[in-house]
């Protein structure tokens, strides 16, 4: 892949710029999704670990380390949902619960900010549906509730309000199962009706 040669090239260059391990670990990424998108789990597993290694070197040399740790979450996410499509549940299951962990501890300290939220939105829809193929119903539900709530929450400019709809959207469907599998057929309805007609107002730009 001539963009991860050329990036392990730059951080041979870059001496101790953080960028160097970082741009090295964007390509993996690409490499890590394309092998996941050709069914293999294992090959794309190495590529997002050693990306994620990497990203954690570059956070250790750079004063700019919120950015890079909303990435090496990302990338970990990646990571915990091979090991969900494998059947790890419960390996899963703890990990999301980590990247959770860390995500939330930074809005401790440095307070509420929109790409974070949205990150932790993620991986809360990501963990509710773990959470339903693990059978663990309640939790779901529980991971989904807070998912809307924080995205509901977010305050979204007109310029990107399409993601805010395709977050929330993302959100009510998995509602709609979780609901459906409780037996609660008419909740469950009702929200695959606001997942879609929130999808009717998605323009993507």
């Amino acid at each position: 892949d001539l963009y991860l040669k050329l990036s392990i090239k730059y951080q041979q260059l870059s001496h101790g710029d953080p960028l160097g391990p970082a741009e090295v670990s964007y390509a993996l990424n690409n490499m890590g999704t394309l092998e996941r998108d050709q069914g293999r789990i294992e090959s794309a597993m190495k590529y997002f670990e050693e990306s994620a290694e990497l990203k954690l070197s570059a956070i250790s040399i750079s004063k700019e380390k919120g950015a890079l740790t909303l990435e090496y979450v990302d990338t970990l996410s990646w990571i915990t949902s091979m090991k969900e499509s494998k059947g790890l549940f419960a390996e899963a299951e703890k990990e999301y619960a980590s990247h959770l962990q860390i995500l939330k501890k930074m809005t401790a300290i440095q307070g509420h900010e929109k790409q974070r939220e949205e990150m932790i939105a993620k991986i809360l829809q990501l963990a509710a549906k773990n959470s339903i193929d693990f059978g663990k119903i309640n939790q779901a539900n529980a991971y989904i509730t807070e998912s809307i709530n924080r995205i509901e929450k977010t305050e979204y400019s007109r310029a990107v309000e399409w993601e805010w709809r395709h977050y929330l959207a993302s959100a009510y469907l998995l509602s709609s199962e979780i609901r459906r599998l409780s037996g609660d057929e008419k909740r469950s309805l009702s929200a695959l009706g606001m997942a879609y007609a929130l999808s009717l107002k998605i323009k993507y730009k």
